[in-house]
């Protein structure tokens, strides 16, 4: 299953990137790309192995592989996409989320 940034609106989320592609053929044209794996805390679901070609995002994750990354997705109101800091709490809810996945 696919899931898109546009699905994630304020989700507490982790993305785990996996992979980091420069050159990856798209409908846009060739672009940098993550591979990750993402995890929507908010509801509960898991999907691996999804691609990220937003800007903000493959910059800030494509020297971290497989490092998690938790936060909230948020729209911008230029119609793209930030990724929120998480506050105390949501680190804690997630990494519980996280050790469930585990168990």
């Amino acid at each position: 299953m696919v899931v898109q940034l546009q699905d994630l609106d304020g989700h507490l989320v982790v993305l785990v990137p996996t992979l980091y592609d420069p050159a990856i053929q798209t409908k846009a044209g060739t672009m940098d790309a993550v591979f990750t794996h993402v995890c929507d805390v908010t509801t509960g679901e898991v999907f691996r192995d999804q691609m990220i070609v937003a800007r903000q995002f493959v910059d800030g994750m494509r020297d971290h592989l497989n490092h998690p990354f938790i936060g909230v997705v948020r729209r911008l109101d230029d119609g793209g996409f930030a990724f929120d800091s998480a506050t105390d709490d949501q680190h804690n809810v997630a990494r519980d989320f996280l050790d469930g996945l585990s168990n």
